[in-house]
């Protein structure tokens, strides 16, 4: 499994809607609130050794998608893990 696939499986539900809450302050003020998806960035960033903002944009993906999937009773589980 990738790293950053097993990341975002092993979110905790609280992470991802604090991450989907300031997708929706960036969509309503047009800024990113420095909280989850910057601490996230950051741990692609380091993780995978991509750019700030490729790292950014990944994260504001795999947030989307993993609250769909999430959502959508869909979402892989992570071994050892009780995510869903």
């Amino acid at each position: 499994m990738n790293p950053i696939k097993r990341l975002f499986l092993g979110l905790p539900d609280d992470e991802l809607r604090a991450a989907v809450a300031e997708l929706k302050v960036l969509d309503d003020t047009g800024v990113m609130p420095q909280g989850s998806i910057a601490a996230l960035s950051t741990r692609v960033r380091e993780t995978v050794g991509i750019t700030a903002s490729d790292a950014r944009s990944v994260v504001m993906s795999e947030v989307i998608r993993q609250a769909a999937f999430r959502w959508a009773g869909v979402a892989e589980q992570l071994e050892g893990t009780d995510v869903e």
